[in-house]
């Protein structure tokens, strides 16, 4: 396994180390998971904010550039932040806080 710091492992990954790649991945799937639960998003819902939060995570990779002043853990911690908070915003009256009723019998006339 490779002991190198986050910045060592970018460089890698651009340079299309598939090693590099599965342990950053590893590393960040982790604060996307925590994000996940930080926002109390609801299970059912868990995968797509994950599937964005990777999408998110390839983009910051190709994105990132060290003058930003800012480590690549803030940076892509910042972009998975404001996205999930856009999403949330976006369609909280259609699906986070919206309870579906399982007992339909009350429906009924």
């Amino acid at each position: 396994m490779i002991q190198c710091n986050d910045y060592e492992l970018l460089y890698l990954m651009n340079e299309f180390d598939e090693e590099a790649e599965r342990i950053l991945v590893e590393r960040y799937l982790d604060v996307i998971k925590f994000r996940i639960r930080s926002f109390r998003v609801k299970e059912r819902y868990a995968d797509d904010f994950i599937q964005e939060g990777l999408y998110l995570f390839y983009n910051a990779v190709k994105s990132y550039n060290t003058n930003y002043g800012k480590t690549f853990f803030r940076y892509f911690d910042m972009i998975l932040v404001r996205k999930f908070v856009r999403l949330i915003m976006k369609d909280k009256n259609y699906f986070y806080d919206v309870d579906l009723l399982e007992d339909t019998s009350m429906l009924k006339e």
